[in-house]
């Protein structure tokens, strides 16, 4: 054998050799680039998930009133009510009565000294409008509830929802 048989065949082995550890290396490395896909598919998929519960939530805000209000109305009143009138009513005078004796008219003068009870139930009817001007001070805390599919957010999300689809989809 020669000496440039035995290189060759030792050059064939070399690269045998070498070819074995590239095809290795790059199985590993499809390996890895596999499951780095599936991590990030399996991440997209989340993130989509997310997304979608996302456009379907509340947003919850208390919002701290604290401010005087002016107020100004007329507020018409009309009400109808029977007040009871018990009480005694005296009546005193001098009645003066003209009397025919035939011949003259005397004026004769009647003592009248009377109480007179009064039993009834009158009713009063009040209709009138009341003027109300005034400020009325607010310290309050009001929940305000948002729902995010009602607000532009909602075109945001979906847009941002269908780009994270179509970059699964391309790996």
């Amino acid at each position: 054998m020669r000496k440039l048989d035995i290189v060759l065949i030792v050059l064939v082995v070399v690269s045998l050799i070498l070819n074995g550890v590239l095809l290795t290396g790059s199985g590993l490395l499809l390996q890895r680039a596999l499951k780095l896909r599936r991590a990030a598919v399996e991440m997209l998929d989340q993130a989509t998930i997310g997304l979608a519960s996302l456009e379907k939530e509340r947003v919850e805000y208390p919002v701290h009133i604290q401010q005087n209000v002016p107020v100004v109305a007329d507020v018409p009143f009309r009400q109808t009510m029977v007040v009871p009138l018990r009480t005694t009513v005296p009546i005193s005078f001098t009645a003066v009565v003209p009397v025919n004796l035939m011949l003259t008219t005397v004026e004769m003068e009647i003592p009248i000294d009377l109480a007179v009870p009064l039993d009834l139930e009158v009713p009063v009817t009040i209709s009138q409008t009341v003027h109300i001007s005034t400020t009325v001070p607010l310290n309050m805390n009001v929940p305000v509830t948002i729902d995010v599919a009602e607000t532009p957010l909602r075109g945001y999300l979906a847009q941002f929802r269908k780009t994270l689809e179509r970059l699964r989809e391309s790996l």
